[in-house]
């Protein structure tokens, strides 16, 4: 899975904002906070949910199944916001 082409990762004072350009999605803008940029970032290539927890969790002084739930959580919204491709 990775980032569909047509969105971007734009830094505005300190804050994170997936925007999606042109007419890839009508206008779309997500907040993400600074764990979920290192994913967006991991997903600017094609991967895995298990290579993004090893990413992640040599990132990251937290337990696999915390990583594994937030991880989940976030690709969950990139879903269903239609961004991800699979």
């Amino acid at each position: 899975m990775k980032i569909k082409n047509g969105y971007i990762l734009k830094e505005v004072a300190g804050r994170y904002f997936a925007v999606a350009l042109g007419d890839v999605n009508e206008n779309k803008m997500i907040t993400i906070n600074e764990s979920a940029k290192t994913i967006w970032d991991i997903l600017s290539s094609d991967t895995t949910e298990d290579e993004i927890i090893r990413i992640m969790s040599d990132k990251y002084d937290a337990p696999t199944e915390v990583l594994r739930k937030d991880i989940n959580n976030f690709i969950e919204i990139l879903r269903r916001e239609n961004i991800l491709e699979e």
